[in-house]
Protein backbone atom coordinates (compact mmCIF):
# COMPACT_ATOMS: atom_id res chain seq x y z
CA UNK A 1 0.00 0.00 0.00
CA UNK A 2 2.88 2.31 0.80
CA UNK A 3 4.47 1.66 -2.57
CA UNK A 4 1.14 2.22 -4.29
CA UNK A 5 0.74 5.54 -2.44
CA UNK A 6 4.24 6.65 -3.40
CA UNK A 7 3.52 5.73 -7.02
CA UNK A 8 0.28 7.67 -7.04
CA UNK A 9 2.02 10.65 -5.44
CA UNK A 10 4.75 10.62 -8.08
CA UNK A 11 2.14 10.39 -10.83
CA UNK A 12 0.24 13.35 -9.33
CA UNK A 13 3.41 15.46 -9.14
CA UNK A 14 4.23 14.56 -12.74
CA UNK A 15 0.74 15.60 -13.91
CA UNK A 16 0.92 18.85 -11.95
CA UNK A 17 4.29 19.70 -13.50
CA UNK A 18 2.98 18.96 -16.98
CA UNK A 19 -0.05 21.19 -16.35
CA UNK A 20 2.20 23.94 -14.99
CA UNK A 21 4.40 23.74 -18.10
CA UNK A 22 1.36 23.90 -20.39
CA UNK A 23 -0.06 26.91 -18.57
CA UNK A 24 3.30 28.70 -18.71
CA UNK A 25 3.61 28.05 -22.46
CA UNK A 26 0.13 29.39 -23.17
CA UNK A 27 0.40 32.56 -25.22
CA UNK A 28 4.18 32.24 -25.52
CA UNK A 29 4.30 30.38 -28.85
CA UNK A 30 3.63 32.63 -31.85
CA UNK A 31 3.08 31.02 -35.28
CA UNK A 32 3.79 33.64 -37.93
CA UNK A 33 3.35 33.01 -41.66
CA UNK A 34 5.34 35.09 -44.15
CA UNK A 35 3.54 34.98 -47.47
CA UNK A 36 2.89 37.11 -50.55
CA UNK A 37 3.41 37.18 -54.27
CA UNK A 38 6.68 36.08 -55.88
CA UNK A 39 9.73 38.24 -55.09
CA UNK A 40 8.18 40.00 -52.13
CA UNK A 41 11.30 39.84 -49.94
CA UNK A 42 10.45 36.86 -47.71
CA UNK A 43 13.98 35.41 -47.56
CA UNK A 44 15.58 38.66 -46.39
CA UNK A 45 12.75 39.46 -43.97
CA UNK A 46 12.94 35.94 -42.50
CA UNK A 47 16.65 36.48 -41.75
CA UNK A 48 15.93 39.92 -40.28
CA UNK A 49 13.39 38.42 -37.90
CA UNK A 50 15.61 35.51 -36.86
CA UNK A 51 18.32 37.95 -35.82
CA UNK A 52 15.97 40.39 -34.09
CA UNK A 53 14.01 37.77 -32.15
CA UNK A 54 17.11 35.83 -31.06
CA UNK A 55 18.55 38.99 -29.55
CA UNK A 56 15.24 39.64 -27.77
CA UNK A 57 15.53 36.27 -25.97
CA UNK A 58 13.00 34.33 -28.04
CA UNK A 59 13.47 30.75 -29.20
CA UNK A 60 13.13 30.93 -32.99
CA UNK A 61 12.15 28.17 -35.39
CA UNK A 62 12.04 28.60 -39.16
CA UNK A 63 10.36 26.52 -41.83
CA UNK A 64 11.31 26.80 -45.51
CA UNK A 65 8.83 26.97 -48.37
CA UNK A 66 7.78 23.39 -49.04
CA UNK A 67 7.03 24.05 -52.74
CA UNK A 68 10.61 25.21 -53.29
CA UNK A 69 12.00 22.21 -51.39
CA UNK A 70 9.94 19.78 -53.48
CA UNK A 71 10.94 21.65 -56.64
CA UNK A 72 14.61 21.17 -55.71
CA UNK A 73 14.09 17.52 -54.77
CA UNK A 74 12.65 16.90 -58.23
CA UNK A 75 15.62 18.50 -59.95
CA UNK A 76 13.45 21.38 -61.10
CA UNK A 77 10.99 19.14 -62.95
CA UNK A 78 8.03 19.16 -60.55
CA UNK A 79 5.75 21.56 -62.41
CA UNK A 80 6.44 20.23 -65.91
CA UNK A 81 6.53 16.48 -65.17
CA UNK A 82 3.96 15.91 -62.46
CA UNK A 83 0.97 17.06 -64.46
CA UNK A 84 1.08 17.49 -68.22
CA UNK A 85 -1.47 20.31 -68.15
CA UNK A 86 -0.43 21.76 -64.78
CA UNK A 87 -3.30 23.12 -62.67
CA UNK A 88 -5.74 22.44 -65.52
CA UNK A 89 -5.37 18.69 -64.85
CA UNK A 90 -7.42 18.80 -61.66
CA UNK A 91 -7.07 15.21 -60.47
CA UNK A 92 -3.33 14.89 -60.97
CA UNK A 93 -2.62 18.42 -59.77
CA UNK A 94 -4.77 17.85 -56.67
CA UNK A 95 -2.65 14.79 -55.82
CA UNK A 96 0.52 16.91 -55.93
CA UNK A 97 -1.08 19.61 -53.79
CA UNK A 98 -2.36 17.00 -51.32
CA UNK A 99 1.11 15.50 -50.91
CA UNK A 100 2.63 18.95 -50.54
CA UNK A 101 0.02 20.09 -48.01
CA UNK A 102 0.25 16.87 -45.98
CA UNK A 103 4.03 17.15 -45.78
CA UNK A 104 3.83 20.78 -44.74
CA UNK A 105 1.26 20.06 -42.03
CA UNK A 106 3.42 17.27 -40.64
CA UNK A 107 6.53 19.47 -40.52
CA UNK A 108 4.56 22.35 -38.97
CA UNK A 109 3.21 20.04 -36.26
CA UNK A 110 6.71 18.73 -35.55
CA UNK A 111 8.10 22.25 -35.21
CA UNK A 112 5.26 23.24 -32.87
CA UNK A 113 6.07 20.23 -30.67
CA UNK A 114 9.75 21.22 -30.66
CA UNK A 115 8.92 24.82 -29.73
CA UNK A 116 6.78 23.74 -26.78
CA UNK A 117 9.42 21.27 -25.58
CA UNK A 118 12.15 23.92 -25.84
CA UNK A 119 10.13 26.31 -23.67
CA UNK A 120 9.46 23.54 -21.14
CA UNK A 121 13.14 22.61 -21.01
CA UNK A 122 14.33 26.21 -20.59
CA UNK A 123 11.57 27.47 -18.28
CA UNK A 124 13.62 27.06 -15.09
CA UNK A 125 16.77 28.72 -16.42
CA UNK A 126 17.99 31.88 -14.63
CA UNK A 127 17.02 33.86 -17.75
CA UNK A 128 14.20 31.84 -19.36
CA UNK A 129 13.12 32.66 -22.91
CA UNK A 130 10.35 35.20 -23.34
CA UNK A 131 8.62 32.79 -25.70
CA UNK A 132 9.00 31.00 -29.02
CA UNK A 133 8.31 32.28 -32.52
CA UNK A 134 7.75 29.92 -35.45
CA UNK A 135 8.43 31.69 -38.76
CA UNK A 136 6.88 29.88 -41.70
CA UNK A 137 7.78 30.62 -45.32
CA UNK A 138 4.17 30.30 -46.51
CA UNK A 139 1.37 28.31 -44.86
CA UNK A 140 -0.77 25.51 -46.25
CA UNK A 141 -3.50 27.99 -47.24
CA UNK A 142 -1.11 29.44 -49.84
CA UNK A 143 -1.73 26.29 -51.86
CA UNK A 144 -5.30 27.48 -52.51
CA UNK A 145 -3.90 30.18 -54.81
CA UNK A 146 -2.23 27.54 -56.99
CA UNK A 147 -5.32 25.35 -57.50
CA UNK A 148 -8.57 25.52 -59.36
CA UNK A 149 -11.62 25.45 -57.12
CA UNK A 150 -12.28 21.85 -58.11
CA UNK A 151 -8.71 20.71 -57.42
CA UNK A 152 -8.66 22.34 -53.97
CA UNK A 153 -11.99 20.69 -53.13
CA UNK A 154 -10.31 17.34 -53.85
CA UNK A 155 -7.40 18.29 -51.55
CA UNK A 156 -9.77 19.24 -48.70
CA UNK A 157 -11.66 15.97 -49.12
CA UNK A 158 -8.44 13.92 -48.95
CA UNK A 159 -7.29 15.87 -45.89
CA UNK A 160 -10.66 15.61 -44.18
CA UNK A 161 -10.72 19.30 -43.31
CA UNK A 162 -11.68 22.73 -44.64
CA UNK A 163 -9.80 25.87 -45.61
CA UNK A 164 -11.28 27.74 -42.64
CA UNK A 165 -9.99 25.13 -40.18
CA UNK A 166 -6.53 25.14 -41.75
CA UNK A 167 -6.48 28.93 -41.68
CA UNK A 168 -7.85 29.52 -38.18
CA UNK A 169 -6.37 26.66 -36.15
CA UNK A 170 -2.80 26.49 -37.41
CA UNK A 171 -1.58 30.11 -37.50
CA UNK A 172 -1.66 33.18 -35.26
CA UNK A 173 -0.52 35.89 -37.69
CA UNK A 174 -0.13 36.13 -41.47
CA UNK A 175 2.17 38.80 -42.92
CA UNK A 176 1.69 39.34 -46.66
CA UNK A 177 4.64 40.91 -48.51
CA UNK A 178 3.34 42.35 -51.76
CA UNK A 179 5.35 41.25 -54.81
CA UNK A 180 7.98 43.63 -56.14
CA UNK A 181 6.11 43.37 -59.45
CA UNK A 182 3.52 45.68 -57.88
CA UNK A 183 5.10 49.01 -56.96
CA UNK A 184 8.79 48.04 -57.24
CA UNK A 185 8.89 46.58 -60.74
CA UNK A 186 12.56 47.20 -61.46
CA UNK A 187 13.49 44.88 -58.58
CA UNK A 188 11.37 41.93 -59.72
CA UNK A 189 13.49 38.85 -60.45
CA UNK A 190 12.95 35.11 -60.91
CA UNK A 191 15.88 34.33 -58.62
CA UNK A 192 15.52 33.59 -54.93
CA UNK A 193 17.72 35.56 -52.51
CA UNK A 194 20.09 32.64 -52.21
CA UNK A 195 23.38 34.20 -53.14
CA UNK A 196 24.22 31.63 -55.79
CA UNK A 197 22.07 32.74 -58.71
CA UNK A 198 20.12 29.50 -58.96
CA UNK A 199 16.56 29.65 -60.20
CA UNK A 200 13.90 28.35 -57.86
CA UNK A 201 10.27 27.30 -58.16
CA UNK A 202 9.51 30.93 -59.04
CA UNK A 203 8.75 31.19 -62.77
CA UNK A 204 6.08 33.90 -63.13
CA UNK A 205 6.25 36.96 -65.33
CA UNK A 206 5.58 40.34 -63.67
CA UNK A 207 1.95 40.26 -64.78
CA UNK A 208 1.52 36.71 -63.49
CA UNK A 209 3.22 37.68 -60.22
CA UNK A 210 0.73 40.50 -59.65
CA UNK A 211 -2.18 38.15 -60.35
CA UNK A 212 -0.72 35.52 -58.01
CA UNK A 213 -0.25 38.16 -55.31
CA UNK A 214 -3.97 38.97 -55.45
CA UNK A 215 -4.91 35.28 -55.38
CA UNK A 216 -2.71 34.74 -52.33
CA UNK A 217 -4.32 37.66 -50.48
CA UNK A 218 -7.74 36.30 -51.34
CA UNK A 219 -6.79 32.79 -50.14
CA UNK A 220 -6.04 34.18 -46.66
CA UNK A 221 -9.14 36.39 -46.40
CA UNK A 222 -10.81 35.82 -43.04
CA UNK A 223 -7.64 34.94 -41.12
CA UNK A 224 -7.76 36.60 -37.69
CA UNK A 225 -4.55 38.67 -38.01
CA UNK A 226 -3.79 39.53 -41.65
CA UNK A 227 -1.05 42.14 -42.19
CA UNK A 228 -0.47 43.51 -45.72
CA UNK A 229 2.93 45.15 -46.36
CA UNK A 230 3.00 47.00 -49.69
CA UNK A 231 5.78 48.67 -51.70
CA UNK A 232 4.02 52.00 -52.12
CA UNK A 233 5.94 55.07 -50.97
CA UNK A 234 8.85 53.13 -49.50
CA UNK A 235 12.13 51.45 -50.35
CA UNK A 236 12.94 47.87 -49.38
CA UNK A 237 14.64 48.95 -46.14
CA UNK A 238 11.41 50.62 -45.00
CA UNK A 239 9.40 47.56 -46.03
CA UNK A 240 11.66 45.38 -43.89
CA UNK A 241 11.28 47.75 -40.95
CA UNK A 242 7.49 47.67 -41.35
CA UNK A 243 7.55 43.89 -40.96
CA UNK A 244 9.80 44.09 -37.92
CA UNK A 245 7.40 46.55 -36.34
CA UNK A 246 4.51 44.15 -36.93
CA UNK A 247 6.44 41.43 -35.11
CA UNK A 248 7.42 43.85 -32.35
CA UNK A 249 3.72 44.44 -31.73
CA UNK A 250 3.07 40.69 -31.72
CA UNK A 251 5.65 40.06 -28.98
CA UNK A 252 4.68 43.16 -27.01
CA UNK A 253 7.73 45.33 -27.70
CA UNK A 254 7.66 49.04 -28.53
CA UNK A 255 7.51 49.94 -32.21
CA UNK A 256 10.51 51.70 -33.71
CA UNK A 257 9.57 55.00 -35.33
CA UNK A 258 12.94 56.72 -35.21
CA UNK A 259 16.00 55.84 -37.21
CA UNK A 260 18.96 54.21 -35.49
CA UNK A 261 22.11 56.10 -34.61
CA UNK A 262 25.51 54.46 -34.23
CA UNK A 263 28.29 55.73 -31.97
CA UNK A 264 31.86 54.86 -31.03
CA UNK A 265 32.16 55.03 -27.23
CA UNK A 266 35.06 55.11 -24.78
CA UNK A 267 36.09 51.49 -24.54
CA UNK A 268 34.76 49.26 -21.80
CA UNK A 269 35.21 45.50 -21.79
CA UNK A 270 32.20 43.25 -22.20
CA UNK A 271 32.60 41.97 -18.62
CA UNK A 272 32.62 45.53 -17.30
CA UNK A 273 29.46 46.41 -19.24
CA UNK A 274 27.80 43.25 -17.90
CA UNK A 275 28.70 44.30 -14.36
CA UNK A 276 27.40 47.84 -14.83
CA UNK A 277 24.14 46.59 -16.36
CA UNK A 278 23.50 44.29 -13.41
CA UNK A 279 24.03 47.21 -11.01
CA UNK A 280 21.94 49.71 -12.96
CA UNK A 281 18.23 49.56 -11.96
CA UNK A 282 17.19 51.20 -15.26
CA UNK A 283 18.62 48.35 -17.36
CA UNK A 284 16.21 45.72 -18.69
CA UNK A 285 16.84 42.21 -19.99
CA UNK A 286 20.13 41.34 -21.63
CA UNK A 287 21.16 38.88 -24.33
CA UNK A 288 24.66 37.94 -25.41
CA UNK A 289 25.97 36.74 -28.75
CA UNK A 290 29.19 36.28 -30.69
CA UNK A 291 29.41 37.09 -34.38
CA UNK A 292 32.06 36.33 -36.96
CA UNK A 293 31.69 38.38 -40.14
CA UNK A 294 33.76 37.68 -43.25
CA UNK A 295 33.81 40.30 -45.98
CA UNK A 296 34.17 38.44 -49.28
CA UNK A 297 34.11 41.63 -51.35
CA UNK A 298 32.98 45.22 -50.93
CA UNK A 299 29.37 44.08 -51.28
CA UNK A 300 29.25 40.47 -50.05
CA UNK A 301 29.56 39.15 -46.49
CA UNK A 302 29.19 35.83 -44.68
CA UNK A 303 28.14 35.82 -41.05
CA UNK A 304 28.15 33.20 -38.29
CA UNK A 305 26.18 33.97 -35.10
CA UNK A 306 26.46 32.11 -31.79
CA UNK A 307 23.77 32.95 -29.25
CA UNK A 308 24.10 32.69 -25.47
CA UNK A 309 22.46 29.24 -25.48
CA UNK A 310 25.17 28.19 -28.01
CA UNK A 311 22.74 27.84 -30.92
CA UNK A 312 24.32 28.71 -34.28
CA UNK A 313 22.95 30.48 -37.33
CA UNK A 314 24.58 31.40 -40.65
CA UNK A 315 23.79 34.17 -43.12
CA UNK A 316 24.76 35.33 -46.60
CA UNK A 317 24.47 39.11 -46.95
CA UNK A 318 24.62 41.69 -49.73
CA UNK A 319 25.87 45.00 -48.33
CA UNK A 320 25.14 48.65 -48.96
CA UNK A 321 27.87 51.28 -49.14
CA UNK A 322 27.23 52.32 -45.52
CA UNK A 323 27.77 48.77 -44.23
CA UNK A 324 24.11 47.93 -43.60
CA UNK A 325 22.52 44.80 -45.02
CA UNK A 326 20.57 45.22 -48.26
CA UNK A 327 19.58 41.57 -48.85
CA UNK A 328 20.26 38.44 -46.83
CA UNK A 329 19.21 34.85 -46.35
CA UNK A 330 19.85 32.18 -43.74
CA UNK A 331 21.80 29.07 -44.72
CA UNK A 332 22.87 25.85 -43.05
CA UNK A 333 26.37 25.09 -41.76
CA UNK A 334 27.30 22.99 -44.81
CA UNK A 335 26.54 25.77 -47.33
CA UNK A 336 28.26 28.33 -45.10
CA UNK A 337 31.46 26.28 -44.99
CA UNK A 338 31.27 25.62 -48.74
CA UNK A 339 31.00 29.32 -49.57
CA UNK A 340 33.65 30.22 -47.01
CA UNK A 341 36.15 27.70 -48.42
CA UNK A 342 35.41 28.78 -51.98
CA UNK A 343 36.18 32.38 -51.12
CA UNK A 344 39.18 31.46 -48.99
CA UNK A 345 40.62 29.73 -52.05
CA UNK A 346 40.26 32.99 -53.95
CA UNK A 347 37.26 32.10 -56.12
CA UNK A 348 34.89 34.99 -55.49
CA UNK A 349 32.57 34.04 -58.32
CA UNK A 350 32.14 30.60 -56.79
CA UNK A 351 30.18 32.33 -54.03
CA UNK A 352 27.93 34.05 -56.57
CA UNK A 353 27.36 31.50 -59.32
CA UNK A 354 29.46 28.41 -58.50
CA UNK A 355 31.86 29.06 -61.40
CA UNK A 356 35.63 28.78 -60.99
CA UNK A 357 38.48 30.91 -62.20
CA UNK A 358 37.92 34.26 -60.53
CA UNK A 359 40.98 36.32 -59.81
CA UNK A 360 42.37 35.81 -56.30
CA UNK A 361 41.42 38.32 -53.66
CA UNK A 362 41.90 38.89 -49.96
CA UNK A 363 39.05 39.08 -47.51
CA UNK A 364 38.78 40.40 -43.98
CA UNK A 365 37.16 38.83 -40.94
CA UNK A 366 36.02 40.38 -37.69
CA UNK A 367 34.98 38.61 -34.51
CA UNK A 368 32.81 40.61 -32.15
CA UNK A 369 30.82 40.12 -28.99
CA UNK A 370 27.41 41.75 -28.68
CA UNK A 371 25.32 42.65 -25.66
CA UNK A 372 21.73 43.67 -26.37
CA UNK A 373 19.71 45.34 -23.63
CA UNK A 374 16.86 47.73 -22.92
CA UNK A 375 17.63 50.92 -21.03
CA UNK A 376 14.74 53.15 -19.95
CA UNK A 377 12.62 51.56 -22.68
CA UNK A 378 15.24 52.11 -25.42
CA UNK A 379 16.70 49.17 -27.35
CA UNK A 380 20.54 49.31 -27.38
CA UNK A 381 23.10 46.97 -29.00
CA UNK A 382 26.75 47.18 -27.94
CA UNK A 383 29.55 45.71 -30.09
CA UNK A 384 32.96 44.76 -28.62
CA UNK A 385 35.78 43.97 -31.04
CA UNK A 386 39.35 44.59 -32.15
CA UNK A 387 40.09 46.36 -35.41
CA UNK A 388 42.54 44.80 -37.89
CA UNK A 389 45.08 47.19 -36.31
CA UNK A 390 44.40 45.49 -32.92
CA UNK A 391 42.63 48.52 -31.46
CA UNK A 392 39.87 47.64 -28.99
CA UNK A 393 36.60 49.36 -29.84
CA UNK A 394 33.09 49.67 -28.45
CA UNK A 395 30.29 50.64 -30.85
CA UNK A 396 26.69 51.11 -29.72
CA UNK A 397 23.48 51.24 -31.77
CA UNK A 398 20.62 53.22 -30.28
CA UNK A 399 17.03 53.20 -31.55
CA UNK A 400 16.84 56.98 -31.46
CA UNK A 401 17.76 59.95 -33.61
CA UNK A 402 21.35 61.26 -33.34
CA UNK A 403 20.06 64.33 -31.48
CA UNK A 404 18.40 62.21 -28.77
CA UNK A 405 20.83 59.28 -28.58
CA UNK A 406 23.13 60.77 -25.93
CA UNK A 407 20.18 61.17 -23.55
CA UNK A 408 19.09 57.57 -24.18
CA UNK A 409 22.46 56.02 -23.26
CA UNK A 410 23.51 55.05 -19.72
CA UNK A 411 25.81 57.64 -18.17
CA UNK A 412 28.66 55.16 -18.07
CA UNK A 413 28.59 54.83 -21.90
CA UNK A 414 30.36 57.92 -23.22
CA UNK A 415 30.16 58.50 -27.01
CA UNK A 416 33.21 59.92 -28.81
CA UNK A 417 31.79 60.24 -32.32
CA UNK A 418 29.81 58.49 -35.00
CA UNK A 419 30.72 55.18 -36.61
CA UNK A 420 31.21 56.88 -39.97
CA UNK A 421 33.77 59.24 -38.41
CA UNK A 422 35.75 56.88 -36.18
CA UNK A 423 35.21 53.23 -37.14
CA UNK A 424 37.46 51.94 -39.94
CA UNK A 425 35.70 48.59 -40.33
CA UNK A 426 31.99 49.38 -40.25
CA UNK A 427 31.30 46.99 -43.13
CA UNK A 428 32.39 44.10 -40.92
CA UNK A 429 30.16 45.01 -37.99
CA UNK A 430 26.89 43.11 -37.49
CA UNK A 431 24.82 46.29 -37.54
CA UNK A 432 21.06 45.94 -37.30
Amino acid sequence: ARQRGEGEGFELVSKMKKLEDELWQRGRVHRVVLTGGPCGGKSTVMSDLVQMLSEKNFVVFTMPEIATEMFNWSGGRMWSDFAEDGPADNETWAQLQYEMTSLQMHVEDSILMMARQSLTKRRMLPDPPRGAVILLDRGVVDNVAYCTEEAWSMVQEKLGTTTARLRDRRYDHVIHLVTAANGAEKFYTLQQAEGNGTESARHETSEQARAMDVKTQQAWLGVKNHHIVSNEGKDFAKKREDVKNIVRRIIGDPVTVERKSRWVCDFLSRDEVKRLLRLDPQAGYMSFSEVRSTLLSDKVRLQKRTMQDRTLSYFYQDMKEDGTVELQFEMDAWHYQKKFRASEAGHETAVKDASVGAEGHTFDSLEEQIITFIYNGTFIRSHFFQTPAKESMLVVEVEASPEDAAQKLPRWLRPKGTVDELCPCSKLLALA
